[in-house]
Order: structure tokens, then sequence, then C-alpha cells
């Protein structure tokens, strides 16, 4: 059971996080990712580096074949990326492969040219699928017309091929030992609940509220946990004169006890964050406490020219959020921790639509999101370099902004691990976004089924252990 639908099933435009999982079960790319969030090889058998790290060679082993029995080799795997990065209609996943500049093919090798070095391009890899359609298979990977049905080649299959999730999705394992999934779309918490309940759904993952999974397993259900690579964030708007002072954003971080909302809220689910990355990543930091001591947030603001005024209140601040009752909730907390130092915090509730549109133009002093499958150094370029789109706080340094760029192009992994460190260290001091946690993964299951160890579950939330369910 699933809580949303993915925007589409068409491979070439996937960019959420539930499209990608359910792709990944059904199609294959050169590379995959394993539950730590490293790529391994799955198209192909192996890769190496020439000429700095702008050469990139993968080796296709022979005799793959999709579930029509058809062949892919490196010729048809050349062709494919060509379609999704270089015709008129490039696939949006492009915008991952910035240095990319030509894919070639020379017998069993698919060879990727690059402008500059990508530490991240085989990983970034994982997420481009291979597909051909059943009326041409000489050309795989491009926009399929209204007649054609994409031909599955992963670990399950699914035939017809949808374009789109509509309430439920079946998938047939290729091997017999793996169980037949069926994913069912159940919008309505309430509702997951009640067919938990009546034993219409064997399992879910990380669709219910923590107090909620808590009571189910009560109720007899199995749980298996893992830490999460999904981070929750406040942003703040540093274009707005207050939060533009450091001490205002400081104090309204020490004013937040995030101990107690983990604790209480979030039944344990969750683990304090100091970064968007979870520390435990190769690219990640050592944690870094930061205290709840609303007395350092009252001296902090008086410090910043903001004493309490006759009514209690130094001044107000607009804090943007979506009508989902998990995150009205939290909202509510914040505003009560903020209220204790003197701030108000005036909630403006809005559709998850409205709110996206909202946070991307920037009409926001503080909002809190979420990055899902944060799994690497990359992140920090597209949210914190002035440049970029992602910098949606207006973030500006010029030493991160150094710091981001060759980050990117910094293949030797303890050269570039030492760049991060920095840049985290930096984000952190400054506090342009406060990380609050990081999600912990919860598969919930029926009394009946063998739970798969925790360690086989994905960082990021993957579907891929599930087919190991029995």
């Amino acid at each position: 059971m699933i809580d949303s639908a993915p925007s589409t099933l068409n491979p070439r435009l996937s960019l959420d996080a539930v499209g990608q999982r359910l792709e990944m079960l059904v199609f294959r790319g050169l590379t995959t990712l394993d539950s730590e969030l490293n790529p391994q090889a799955d198209l192909s058998e192996k890769w190496r580096l020439e000429s700095g790290g702008k050469t990139v060679r993968f080796t296709i082993p022979k005799d793959i074949r999709d579930h029509a029995g058809r062949s892919i080799d490196a010729r048809l795997i050349q062709r494919c990326f060509q379609n999704y990065f270089f015709k008129a209609s490039p696939s949006p996943l492009k915008a991952a492969f910035s240095t990319l500049t030509s894919v070639t093919q020379i017998e069993n090798e698919v060879i990727f040219h690059l402008s500059a070095p990508d530490p991240y391009l085989v990983k970034n890899l994982s997420a481009v699928r291979y597909f051909a359609s059943d009326l041409n298979a000489e050309d795989p990977c491009r926009d399929p017309g209204p007649d054609e049905h994409l031909i599955t080649n992963g670990l399950y299959s699914v035939s017809p091929y949808p374009e789109r999730f509509e309430k439920e999705l079946i998938l047939s394992p290729r091997k017999q030992s793996a169980p037949r999934l069926s994913f069912q779309l159940i919008r309505d918490e309430t509702s997951r609940l009640l067919k938990m309940m009546n034993g219409e759904i064997d399992f879910v993952q990380n669709s219910f509220s923590p107090i909620k999974t808590a009571w189910l397993t009560r109720q007899g259900f199995q749980m298996v946990q893992r830490n999460g690579a999904n981070t929750s964030y406040l942003a703040f708007n540093l274009r707005d004169p207050r939060l533009a002072k450091l001490p205002v954003r400081l104090a309204i971080a020490h004013a937040i006890d995030r101990t107690q909302i983990v604790r209480y809220k979030l039944n344990g689910e969750a683990t304090l964050a100091s970064s968007f990355l979870i520390s435990s990543l190769p690219e990640g930091a050592p944690f870094t406490p930061f205290n709840f001591d609303p007395a350092e947030s009252e001296r902090l603001l008086d410090q910043a020219g903001y004493p309490r005024q006759s009514d209690g209140v130094r001044f107000h601040l607009r804090y943007k959020t979506t009508t989902v009752k998990e995150g009205l909730e939290l909202a509510q907390i914040f505003r009560e921790n903020l209220k204790a130092v003197g701030i108000s915090l005036d909630l403006e509730p809005v559709e998850p639509a409205v709110f996206f549109a909202s946070i991307r133009k920037g009409n926001f002093q503080i909002y809190m999101s979420r990055w899902v499958g944060a799994s690497d150094g990359s992140l920090f370029y597209r949210t914190l370099h002035s440049g970029e789109k992602d910098n949606r706080v207006g973030y500006r340094n010029p030493d991160v902004d150094a710091w981001t760029a060759s980050s990117l192009r910094e293949n030797n992994l303890l050269k570039r691990r030492k760049i991060l460190l920095s840049i985290q260290t930096k984000v952190f001091e400054e506090m342009p976004y406060f990380p609050l946690w990081h999600w912990t993964n919860a598969l919930l299951v029926r009394k009946d089924l063998v739970l798969p160890p925790s360690e086989s579950l994905s960082l990021s939330g993957s579907y891929i252990p599930f087919a190991d369910l029995r």
C-alpha cells in the first residue's frame, strides 16, 4: 500500500521518489544502488575511468534480454542514451549530467565523454532506465507513441506497462522464489489503517504517522526499522531583513526542542540531524550537537536588537506550511517553542501545489520541507551555490560557492570528503537551513510474513527489499 501516486510511470519523465522506486523494480539501468546507496553494476558488468575521469567506459555483458526475449547490447544502450540526452526533446533527467558531451560505443563498451570529471555520474546513471517498446526495439528510450507499450526488463514484469498509476499496479516476478507484488494507492491515512486492520494489506513502508505505526505494532503487526536518508529541515529566507541576521536564525534553532519532538511526537522514528546527509554516508559529516537553549535564544534576540515589547512579543514571522495533518501539527509545536522566546509564528497553511509554487518563487519567510533520499554531496551545490535555482533561501557565500563547485569535479573520495566537510561545517555555523532530523524507514508487515533483516532495508526507502518478503 502506498499513500501517493507517482506523477508518471514513463521512465524518461520520472523524477519523483515513488516513480523511481517502482521503476527500479521493472527496469534496469547501467548501474543500480545497493541498500547503502552505493552504485553497483546492473546492465553493465564493470566500469573504469580514464583521462582523469573525463572518460568513463562501461562494459556490457553478453546475453542480456528484456522480458520479450529481445537482446539488450552495447549498441542499443548507446542509442538509448542518445534518445535520453541528445535528441530534440531530451529527458529532464539530463539536468544531472551537465558535463556530459557525448556517448559512444565500441564493441561491448558504452563510453561516456565528459567536459570535466563528474564523481557522481556512475551513481546518477542508476536513475536512467533502459526500455524499448513493443513496436520499435531498435530505437530504445525514446518517447513512446499512444499505441506503443513499454517492455520491462527488471526483477518484475508488467504487461501492459501503464503510463500512469491509477489505483493498483501488479508486478509479476521473473524468479519463482520472489512474491507477486500488488501496489495499491490509498491516499487517506484512516482508510489505510482500516485496510491493514481488515487484513486487506500485507505490508506498508513509511505510510503511517509514527504514533499510528506504534499502535499497529501493538495490534500484532511486525515492524523492521532502519535509519534513513530522508531529512527534514527548516529553511530561512535570507532576503528577509530579520532572517538575514545570523543571531535571529540561531535563536530560532536554539528555541526548538528537537529532542522532545523526536521522542514524543515522532515516537523515536527519527534521529537528530546536523546536515542534509546522514553521518554514516561516505560524504556525510560527523554529527554536530546543537542544544535546545531558550535562554541563549533570548540572549541572541536581545543582541540582534529585538527586545520584547509590552505584549511580550519581539516580532512576527510567517511560517508557510501545507494542510497535511503531520506538517500542521509540527508547525503548531514550532509556534509554541518560539512563543516562549518572544517570536510570534503566524501559520500560513496552503494546499501542497500552492506551497511548492510559493517556495520556488521565494514567497516565504520560514518553511519546513524534506529531502528524500539525500545520498551524496551533489545536493550542496544545488541548494547552496548562489547561481542555482534550488538555492531557494538566497544563501550567498563565495567560499561555499567555490567549495561546492570544486566538489563536483573531484573524483578522489578522500579529497572530496574534506571539501564537503568544510561545506557542512560552514552551513551549520551560518544556518541558512536548520537540519532537523533524519527519518527512520519503517516496514510494517502482517504476522505470518517473514521479516527481512533491517540491514536489507535501503537508506532511501527503495522497494527492492520487498522482493525478499515471504
